[in-house]
């Protein structure tokens, strides 16, 4: 279903910016895509237009079909864990890893300029506002292929398990599935000093994580845990393959903990 576009005015009575699409899923079942104008360009404002935009088919399937832990239970903070208490509601605007292309720029913008790619955080839409900060935070490098690009923002995600499992210089760190996520969070591992293992039952994967001379991961055959001589001697590459789920797990010997878990994701053309 798709809406038409409202008229929207500043404060002054100005016209607002360009027309926007953005996806939502309204209820179970049901998505849509809804026409609207972007606010006014500001001083310190930046329009975009996406060019790419990255798909979470775990976490926006769970949308779709009313299954998302955050329609019935509560997010606690603090813990960062969904507890026993009211969800949310829909409509949901799902995404949050988008590339876009800079065209135009408010008259106090110096950092970004037209033309430029943005990784973008904000929903699926093919347009954007953005502050000169977000925009100039997000600013990639000239020649950077917008479909690798846009795998930047999942890094965060990575990123996190990594600090959630405390990792010191010398532990081990067990790596459970070696997708977009899984892969990243490997590297950064590595990079604070934990030794690397890597798993997981898809070959591809597999292969793409051991595709440096130097680096290996073994997987364990479906519904089975590796065994230990070879996990062991297992130790990650550098390269991305599919995306998948990951668990990061740390620990000493075979004293090992999970201590995060992401979702799935792939990117798309628009």
């Amino acid at each position: 279903m798709t809406h038409p576009a409202p008229t929207v005015t500043s404060g002054l009575g100005a016209t607002a910016g360009p027309p926007c699409r953005r996806l939502l899923i309204t209820a179970p079942g049901t998505v849509e895509l809804i026409e609207q104008i972007l606010p006014p360009l500001g001083d310190h404002d930046v329009y975009v237009r996406t060019v790419v935009s990255g798909i979470s088919h775990g976490t926006e399937l769970a949308w779709l079909h009313g299954a998302a832990a955050a329609l019935h239970r509560t997010w606690h903070t603090g813990q960062r864990i969904y507890l026993d208490g009211p969800g949310r509601d829909y409509p949901v605007a799902p995404g949050y890893e988008s590339i876009g292309r800079v065209t135009q720029v408010g008259p106090a913008v110096t950092a970004v300029a037209v033309g430029d790619l943005i990784a973008v955080d904000a929903p699926h839409a093919d347009g954007h506002r953005l502050t000169d900060t977000a925009a100039a935070a997000g600013l990639l490098p000239a020649g950077v292929d917008p479909e690798q690009a846009v795998f930047f923002i999942l890094t965060r995600v990575a990123l996190g398990g990594v600090h959630d499992a405390a990792l010191s210089v010398g532990d081990t760190a067990v790596v459970v599935g070696l997708g977009t996520v899984g892969l990243q969070a490997a590297q950064i591992a590595r990079r604070a000093g934990a030794r690397v293992i890597g798993v997981d039952r898809y070959p591809l994967r597999v292969e793409a994580a051991g595709s440096t001379k130097r680096s290996a991961a073994y997987a364990s055959a479906a519904g089975s845990p590796p065994s230990p001589p070879t996990a062991t001697r297992g130790h990650l590459g550098q390269d991305q393959a599919d995306a998948g789920g990951t668990f990061l797990q740390r620990g000493q010997s075979e004293h090992l903990r999970c201590r995060s878990c992401c979702y799935p994701w792939s990117a798309v053309s628009q």
